[in-house]
């Protein structure tokens, strides 16, 4: 998104996108911090899952004030300022049309049983009407069904309309 913020909103994303470039480096970081609690000695383990907590602690409360940023001022004050929903939705499916499926499905399958009932219809209700029908139908079969109660799965089946 950050291309199109910047045509319409000049220096509107340069903080964020700094901070995703910083984000990639940090994870970095920690993946090879865990690498050396999985290789340390059992004298060293200790303090190298210690040296880990705290570098992910920090991580993820910087990441907090980060994701805030990014859903309450760059939506409102930017996004929604400067671009269409039909814009916005766009931008979004070419972000995900750019991830690999197994990516996507992984975030489909904590996403959707996390999801109620009207949010559930509302996400795959659009997949249905964006989506090849086959990646459609590999969420609902692999993310859904087995993520779902009977009772969950038979209520979103019916209310898109399509057969379980």
């Amino acid at each position: 998104m950050h291309p199109s913020i910047e045509e319409r909103a000049k220096g509107a994303s340069l903080k964020l996108a700094s901070e995703h470039v910083e984000h990639n480096e940090e994870m970095d970081e920690l993946r090879a911090l865990a690498t050396q609690v999985e290789s340390a000695s059992d004298a060293a383990r200790p303090a190298a899952v210690k040296k880990l907590y705290l570098a992910f602690s920090a991580f993820v409360a910087e990441n907090l004030v980060h994701m805030g940023e990014e859903e309450t001022d760059m939506q409102t004050r930017v996004l929604h300022a400067h671009f269409t929903d039909e814009e916005i939705m766009a931008m979004e499916g070419r972000i995900l049309s750019g991830l690999p499926p197994e990516l996507i499905m992984g975030f489909m399958n904590i996403m959707i049983p996390a999801m109620n009932r009207d949010e559930r219809v509302g996400l795959l209700g659009m997949m249905k009407q964006r989506a090849p029908p086959e990646a459609f139908n590999a969420v609902l079969q692999v993310a859904a069904r087995p993520n779902l109660s009977a009772a969950d799965f038979q209520d979103l089946t019916q209310r898109l309309g399509v057969s379980a």
